[in-house]
């Protein structure tokens, strides 16, 4: 194979110096090497430096990302989100009684009772411990199975409840605390054989498995790569892989943020680095923002006169390797006015057009018009019936008959009334909608659009999860039709459009998430600045932050830190931010 020049900044990147150690220490043949990153998209370009380096073929390492060896480990899948939830809604129903919610009200519950079950079991936290009650706190006459910051916690948090007037929200939340052990022990209980209902169940199964764990004592070496933030999990795994003599470390840091210790980006490294020594050497690979190059920051008014200097910005600073050029974009929302700026190479031919553009990020469904058309139907089966003229009402028949969609569908596919009490009959409805709109595009040619293709592959998953639900034993969808339509408008809204671009070629265009491990000679963040990084999402968890700190669950301090040095890695080998 014929090899690329490189200069000296492309030599010097993070994966370029982890690919030259690799071929050091186990030459061409990488056989028995897994590496294992933190996500999916650095393989491709870990791959790209192996072929600059190589002279001749190579057997290249097996890949993996962390979550994927945890499934390797197990043999588990995990259940998606939305029968995840409608499993948990049967349990609490039962568990509740007459006072349970209906689904629709559960649901942004569910979603958080999962997102904490996950965080307990990454953390190997005792779930019994930190469900206590408290009535259960004040019988115990040991708690010696609690550290001291566990028992301070649930002392505090408890004695915010000892008042004698509580107020209405209090004994609701009692109520849900109660029945929380339950919730999270019976969950577990009902999956089918060979699934875990979120990604923390899978790991916390693997490592206090030993008879799991001794299925990686093979002759295969592990070689974590770039990970910050580790959970105990995580950390368990590892200890035992290096007790073993299995496994070696690749962290990425720069000594600017290390041995400050004001910096909180650095926080977990130097932790980890105590833990797992790294398996490279501190050369000037680590040592590049102090000599920072050029830095620009420019003020915009509007978001639509950020994405319109993108193109006099790509003039200037798109590289002639073009994946070493990078639009990062914060705000996720962004994406579609993002790729209307980049100019095209056959229809604009100015200097600046990349030949390539590769999208590696999520993408919110509420901004596709796949959404807006789905609310709309959804609207008008629900609510747009006239029961005494027999006929839907003119305002939500317009709302879908002047869709942009609508041209791509015979009016007869979707004027026409179905029982919206039937749940399965909904369903079905959007589902041939989608199928007849998917052929539709195709058979104008319309699948260039990446945007389209995805968000009706997405929306049309979401709905098939819901009619295996509402279709199964369990009657869980046995709703009124407002109430579904509030569900599936909250469900939809939720969902993100997954981009993973192939191959590691063109203009990179990520989400800060995907720059994980990979280094750019150029960059231009999109939207820096509060509320974006990192995200101002609230702390939606129903344990309190006083037991999340006694039990070394994630807080928000732990989310900034993790950004912080997302932020500084990013840019500490670009030439031009």
């Amino acid at each position: 194979m014929e090899t690329s020049k490189r200069d000296n900044w492309s030599e010097t990147t993070f994966l370029a110096s982890v690919a030259k150690d690799l071929m050091v220490r186990f030459g061409k043949d990488m056989t028995k090497v897994a590496v294992v990153f933190p996500n999916k998209r650095a393989r491709l370009f870990m791959n790209e430096e192996f072929l600059t380096l190589a002279d001749t073929p190579m057997w290249a390492p097996q890949y993996a990302t962390i979550g994927e060896l945890f499934g390797r480990i197990t043999g588990d899948n995990v259940m998606e989100p939305i029968p995840a939830v409608c499993t948990l809604y049967n349990i609490y129903k039962v568990l509740m009684g007459e006072k349970a919610e209906s689904l629709d009200m559960f649901w942004g519950w569910g979603e958080i009772m999962l997102s904490d079950f996950d965080d307990i079991d990454k953390h190997l936290v005792n779930a019994d411990a930190l469900f206590l009650n408290a009535k259960e706190l004040g019988d115990m006459e040991s708690l010696d199975f609690l550290t001291d910051n566990q028992r301070e916690a649930l002392e505090q948090f408890f004695g915010s409840f000892q008042t004698e007037h509580r107020t209405r929200l209090q004994e609701r939340f009692s109520e849900l605390w109660s029945i929380m052990p339950n919730l999270y022990h019976q969950l577990k209980d009902t999956m089918p054989e060979g699934t875990q209902p979120y990604q923390g169940a899978l790991e916390r199964k693997a490592v206090e498995d030993k008879e799991m764990l001794h299925l990686l004592d093979d002759d295969t070496m592990y070689c974590f790569v770039g990970f910050n933030m580790l959970s105990e999990t995580e950390k368990k795994l590892m200890s035992y892989l290096h007790g073993r003599g299995k496994a070696l470390f690749y962290w990425d840091f720069d000594v600017m943020y290390m041995e400050n210790r004001a910096f909180e980006a650095g926080d977990f490294i130097r932790e980890n680095l105590l833990r797992f020594p790294n398996a490279l050497a501190r050369t000037g690979i680590y040592n590049n923002l102090r000599h920072k190059g050029e830095v620009t920051f420019i003020s915009t008014s509007t978001d639509s006169s950020a994405t319109r200097y993108i193109p006099e910005w790509l003039k200037e600073h798109l590289t002639q390797e073009e994946r070493e050029t990078a639009l990062v974009l914060c705000d996720e929302q962004q994406l579609q006015p993002v790729l209307h700026a980049i100019p095209d190479t056959e229809t604009d031919k100015v200097e600046g057009s990349p030949n390539n553009v590769n999208i590696t990020m999520g993408y919110s469904l509420t901004g596709t018009p796949i959404y807006s058309l789905m609310l709309a139907l959804i609207v008008l089966q629900t609510e747009g019936w006239d029961e005494g003229r027999k006929r839907f009402r003119f305002p939500f028949l317009r709302t879908v008959k002047y869709h942009p969609y609508s041209r791509f569908l015979e009016q007869e596919q979707w004027e026409h009334r179905i029982d919206s009490s039937c749940i399965p009959a909904l369903l079905e409805y959007l589902l041939g909608i989608l199928t007849s709109l998917a052929g539709k595009m195709e058979d104008e040619n319309l699948f260039d659009d990446v945007l389209m293709v995805e968000s009706l592959f997405q929306t049309h998953r979401t709905l098939r999860q819901f009619l295996d639900v509402a279709t199964s034993t369990q009657p869980t969808l046995e709703l009124h039709p407002t109430t579904l339509r509030r569900l599936l408008r909250r469900i939809l809204s939720g969902q993100s459009i997954p981009f993973h671009g192939e191959p590691a070629q063109g203009l990179q265009v990520m989400g800060v998430l995907e720059t994980r491990c990979i280094d750019f000679r150029n960059i231009l963040m999109l939207n820096v600045g509060e509320g974006f990084l990192p995200k101002n999402n609230a702390d939606n968890s129903l344990i309190p932050y006083t037991l999340r700190v006694g039990f070394g669950l994630t807080t928000v301090r732990h989310r900034i830190a993790v950004f912080a040095y997302y932020f500084y890695r990013l840019i500490q080998r670009a030439e031009h931010v």
